[in-house]
């Protein structure tokens, strides 16, 4: 996958463009989406300047995102997956817990 990174703490200038592994399905909560594009709100600048991540960096900032299911884990009794999705989460490649639709 593509995505903007952030080297280090930082102003703009510290966000690199880099290919990344897909994100691993781990486990039955978790889906993968692809996201044509997604949004940077104030808290992604305020991560960025303060260094406040999870980890180190090289990090993949980015609050918000809409897009298409790409994959799934299928179990017995999970329910259809929905084929769109609107996430919020806390970094990427990122977990986070879906409820599927029933």
């Amino acid at each position: 996958m593509r995505a903007v990174v952030m080297t280090a703490p930082g102003g703009p200038d510290v966000l690199r463009l880099a290919d990344l592994p897909e994100p691993e399905l781990t486990s039955d909560h978790d889906v993968r989406v692809r996201l044509p594009a997604a949004g940077i709100n104030p808290v992604d600048c305020k991560i960025r300047a303060s260094g406040l991540i999870r980890g180190t960096p090289p990090a993949v900032l980015g609050w918000d995102g809409t897009g298409t299911v790409e994959a799934a884990p299928q179990s017995p009794g999970s329910g259809p997956v929905t084929r769109s999705a609107c996430a919020m989460a806390a970094s990427a490649p990122r977990r986070v817990p879906v409820r599927r639709s029933r």
